[in-house]
């Protein structure tokens, strides 16, 4: 069984896991750790790395969220950081042989989201519930609302099925 990633990076987003169906396979929260040195949240890197030796034998391909620079005035530095953070789960994908693609926001948000809404958020979390009825969209066992990292990642994960089984033109 042939299953697509999805990654919605940052350190509240999370992974996802289609099979060559679309259907919901898993969703997990990126794996953080608190870190006494620095006094806040660092991502925990021998996790990702578990789970991504985990996924890597069943992945046919993986999107992950693109990034797009802004000039410092427009805070810069934060998203030009944000676009490191994404292109190293690009290329641990690939250091591992799996093919990947960055689709940016507003192309797989176009594919993807077709329940209606004004916040793209809750457009994601809606279309997620009709997409996979019954999956958990929650970020922990405690959260008490969906979480727009998990069903974004889910989305990510589907546009990949679709681009990889040439579906998309």
């Amino acid at each position: 069984m042939g299953c697509y990633f999805g990654v919605d990076p940052g350190k509240k987003g999370a992974f996802a896991l289609v099979d060559e169906n679309g259907y919901f396979v898993e969703a997990v929260p990126i794996p953080t750790m608190r870190s006494h040195e620095k006094n806040r949240e660092v991502y925990d890197f021998d996790s990702i790395e578990a789970l991504f030796k985990n996924y890597a034998p069943i992945l046919e391909g993986a999107a992950v969220e693109g990034q797009h620079p802004f000039p410092s005035q427009m805070g810069g530095a934060i998203a030009n950081f944000s676009r490191g953070e994404s292109l190293a789960f690009e290329w641990l994908l690939r250091s591992m042989g799996i093919p990947v693609i960055r689709p940016y926001p507003i192309r797989w948000q176009k594919v993807c989201l077709t329940e209606p809404g004004i916040e793209t958020g809750d457009r994601s979390i809606a279309t997620a519930l009709v997409r996979w009825p019954g999956v958990n969209l929650r970020r922990t066992a405690r959260s008490t609302k969906n979480d727009d990292g998990i069903s974004d990642a889910l989305h990510l994960a589907w546009y990949a099925r679709e681009h990889f089984q040439g579906r998309l033109k």
